[in-house]
């Protein structure tokens, strides 16, 4: 497997742990890639805010 590291990734909407984004998120954290994520909803801030750290992180509306 080619090592991933210092790339770029943008995963949109993850809601949850179970969210198919949130499972890549995990994945591209551990290759070291830098992360941007949106999420839906003020209550996914919990959940994406501690678990990942982000280059940019976005409210979508």
């Amino acid at each position: 497997m080619s090592s991933l590291a210092g790339k770029k990734a943008l995963l949109i909407g993850i809601a949850n742990e179970e969210a198919v984004a949130f499972g890549c998120a995990t994945a591209f954290q551990t290759q070291d890639v830098d992360l941007a994520i949106t999420y839906g909803n003020d209550k996914s801030v919990g959940l994406v805010r501690p678990t990942f750290f982000c280059t940019l992180i976005c409210v979508t509306t």
